[in-house]
Formats: C-alpha cells, sequence, structure tokens
C-alpha cells in the first residue's frame, strides 16, 4: 500500500463556487419521467443540482472560488508560489487551466503552475501532490483548485448520468507553518478498471471518431463523445475497496472513529456513501452530506461539502475523508480545519469572455 506522509502544511482557507443555473428533480419529470425520478431521488438522495451553462467551465468556476477565498482571507496573490489544477473537463485539449488561472489571477512569474487530470478522486490526490511538492519549495503559500464541469460530458438522454452530476470549483490555499500536525495520505488504484467511467472519442486514440447516436449496452444513445459509467461496476468498486481502503488507514494511523469530527465522502451517491460509513460502523450522523443539493460534482465534491457544512460554524476539527472514483482511483487522508476558514458556497455565472476563441483570431 501507498502511505504518504506531508508534514508542516496548513490548510488555510477553502472556497467553493457552483453555477447559477440551479436544476431540479421535478424539472426532468417531462423526460424520465415523475415514477423514475422519485425513485432515483430516494436512492441517490439527489433533489437538486447545479449545472453551467454554454460558455461557463471548470476554470471558470476555479476561479470564482479563488479570488472569493483570496478576498476572505485578504491574502495577496502574489505570495502565492505554486498552482495546482486537478479537473477531467480542461477548458482546452492545450495548454492546462492551470495557465489560464496564472494568467486571469495575475499571479507572478515566481509561481509554478501544474495540471493534473483527475475525477472523484482528485481532491485526495491533488491535495497529496501539492502538499509533497509545498514541502520542496522556498515559497510558503500554494493553491489547488479543483473543478469540475462534467455536465457537459453527459449525453441528454442518459437518465443514469444527467440527472447525478452537478458542476462546482473549489480553492484550498496552503501554507507552511511548523506547528502544523502531520498528515497521512493512503492513495491506491486499480486500473483495470479503466473501462468503467470513460469517454472513448476525442482523445490522440479515437481524435475523429464519428458522432453518430448509438445504443450501447445499457440501452443508451450515445455518442463516443459522452461519458458512459458501468453503475454496477461503480457500485461494487464503491463499497468494496473504500471501506476497506478506511479500515487499512484506520490500523496504520493508529486511529478510529471516534478519533474524527466527521467522515466527508466523495458525493457519488448517498446508497454508496450510506453503505461505506455502516461497513467501517462511522454514524450516519457524522456522516457528511451535501449531494442531495448539489449532486456528484466530481473532483469539487469534497471541499464543497466542507464548505457546506463549516461554512457558518466556528471551530477547529478533525475530518477523515475518502474520494473515489474514474480510473479507477481512490484516496484516505485526514484534514485539520479551522472552520472559521471555510466559507459558504457562493453561486456565479461569470465566465472569461476572452477565452471564446473564433476562427481566424489566431
Amino acid at each position: 500500500m501507498s502511505y504518504f506522509h506531508v508534514s508542516d502544511i496548513k490548510i488555510e482557507g477553502i472556497a467553493t463556487a457552483v453555477p447559477k443555473n440551479k436544476i431540479n428533480y421535478t424539472d426532468f419529470y417531462d423526460q424520465f419521467g415523475k415514477e423514475y425520478m422519485d425513485k432515483f431521488v430516494k436512492s441517490s438522495g439527489i433533489k437538486s443540482l447545479y449545472k453551467t451553462k454554454e460558455w461557463q467551465t471548470a476554470s471558470d468556476l476555479g476561479y470564482a472560488a479563488a479570488h472569493y477565498l483570496f478576498e476572505k482571507l485578504g491574502f495577496d496573490s502574489k505570495n502565492l508560489g505554486l498552482l495546482v489544477f486537478a479537473t477531467q473537463a480542461p477548458d482546452y485539449k492545450k495548454p492546462g487551466n492551470s495557465s489560464i488561472l496564472h494568467y486571469r489571477m495575475g499571479l507572478p512569474k515566481e509561481c509554478a503552475c501544474v495540471d493534473m487530470y483527475a475525477g472523484c478522486s482528485g481532491f485526495v490526490y491533488g491535495l497529496q501532490t501539492i502538499g509533497a511538492m509545498m514541502q520542496s519549495m522556498d515559497m510558503e503559500y500554494a493553491l489547488l483548485i479543483v473543478s469540475d464541469t462534467a455536465s457537459k460530458q453527459m449525453c441528454e438522454n442518459d437518465r443514469s448520468t444527467v440527472v447525478l452530476i452537478g458542476d462546482a470549483g473549489a480553492a484550498i490555499l496552503l501554507k507552511k507553518e511548523k506547528s502544523s500536525e502531520p498528515r497521512v495520505t493512503l492513495l491506491e488504484a486499480d486500473g483495470s478498471g479503466y473501462r468503467t467511467l470513460i469517454i472513448p472519442a476525442g482523445g490522440a486514440r479515437y481524435p475523429d471518431a464519428s458522432h453518430d447516436v448509438f445504443h450501447y449496452a445499457d440501452g443508451v444513445e450515445r455518442t463516443l463523445y459522452h461519458s458512459h459509467m458501468d453503475g454496477m461496476k461503480v457500485f461494487t468498486f464503491a463499497i468494496q475497496e473504500v471501506p476497506r481502503a478506511i479500515k487499512d488507514y484506520f490500523a496504520y494511523t493508529k486511529t478510529r472513529c471516534e478519533d474524527y469530527d466527521a467522515l466527508c465522502l466523495h458525493q457519488a451517491n448517498l446508497f454508496i456513501m450510506n453503505r461505506v460509513a455502516d461497513q467501517i460502523k462511522f454514524g450516519r450522523d457524522k456522516l457528511l452530506i451535501s449531494i442531495d443539493r448539489y449532486g456528484n460534482t466530481s473532483t469539487a465534491s469534497i471541499p464543497l461539502t466542507l464548505c457546506d457544512y463549516y461554512g457558518d460554524k466556528q471551530g477547529e476539527f478533525r475530518i477523515l475523508a475518502s474520494g473515489f472514483g474514474i480510473g479507477l482511483a481512490w484516496g484516505v487522508t485526514s484534514l485539520q480545519v479551522s472552520a472559521e476558514n471555510i466559507f459558504p458556497i457562493i453561486e456565479t455565472d461569470d465566465y472569461f469572455k476572452e477565452g471564446k476563441i473564433q476562427l481566424g483570431e489566431l
């Protein structure tokens, strides 16, 4: 097992942004039927979600969250030494979103940029990656952005995903601080499940695939450019690997459920989350839930949930967190957070108008 250790790195603040475009589950009645949607809500827990409109992207949500965070903390972006952007919905094929944010935020040339192509485990993987990089750099501050607009990749006729996936972006500011509690992270992966969550076309393997619609094995009509999820395999993976990994983490760190104030899981599905909590004997009363109002927001779901729960609270809290999904990849970590620096979720419909590059502009 791959355990990673980061010392003297503090979470200075967390902020999250979602689109203003709110969609309620009842809005799908005409498309999928009341009976199906009522059953879906009962199993998934999702009553509403937020989706970007045409021109709004992951970098826009990440920018809004970062701008809000810096404003609330009174932080000068010129002090930033590193920016890491994790997403599975980049604005362009190239360059990466970190370059776009570097420009929009007016970051200094001394600030390094890194992009991570990551999905639902992106927050846990990203937090470890940026922490490890910080320990070998001479600047004091770094910024992790986890943002996705995965709803744009869903087929509008796919009732298993279009009513599940929401969009959000989160910004996490980290600071070097000697007294900070060491953080242990467990990261694992199983690449044999790469087809479980996949968009086959659009990359180098199938750059010019047909946009024709055809029937997949699950009976849904999609193109190869739409996201496909094998729901049963995802479910089996989540309820087997995630509880096992958390139990391994408990054993390695010599901790128990009672040592944590809350459990914050990737908001995949309410049924899955409850099953994981039950298997590790973590009381459901301490399981943080945001999926009912925001849906599955991929990389951003853990920080979004923290902002949703702690955005109006005070005090210090120790959180057990686990992200899991596409890849397949998963991870477990613990967070020491100060609620005073976790801010309520904001809504935005802004987008980077300069980023709309038209034919003939270049």
